[in-house]
């Protein structure tokens, strides 16, 4: 029975390691794309007449 629930424990870490994982590089992700459209915004200049 110990043995059984070891397995079980093991698996719901490695569940929740794998979530936290995927959120980190989600979140990097979006952060970077979140930067760089800033820095273009930032480059783009208006337009004068």
């Amino acid at each position: 029975a110990l043995y059984s629930l070891r397995w079980q424990i093991e698996i719901l870490c490695k569940v929740w390691k794998s979530i936290l994982i995927s959120s980190s590089v989600t979140f990097k992700i979006r952060s970077f794309l979140y930067q760089k459209e800033k820095r273009r915004s930032v480059n783009i200049k208006p337009c004068t007449l």
